[in-house]
């Protein structure tokens, strides 16, 4: 089980805004995947990102 939440929403502007949650004490690696397109990140522990997609 992954102990990440993400929310993804696209604006009708076109603009998409992906939210990142990491609940844990723990940094936690991760890619962030966009049309067949990968950006390798991290999660930060107890924290919140956001990501501006246009």
């Amino acid at each position: 089980m992954f102990d990440i939440t993400n929310i993804s929403k696209i604006k009708l502007s076109g603009v998409l805004a992906v939210i990142v949650m990491n609940r844990t004490k723990d940094e936690i690696p991760y890619y962030l995947w966009i049309n067949g397109e990968a950006a390798e990140t991290k999660s930060l522990p107890h924290s919140i990102s956001t990501f501006i997609i246009q």
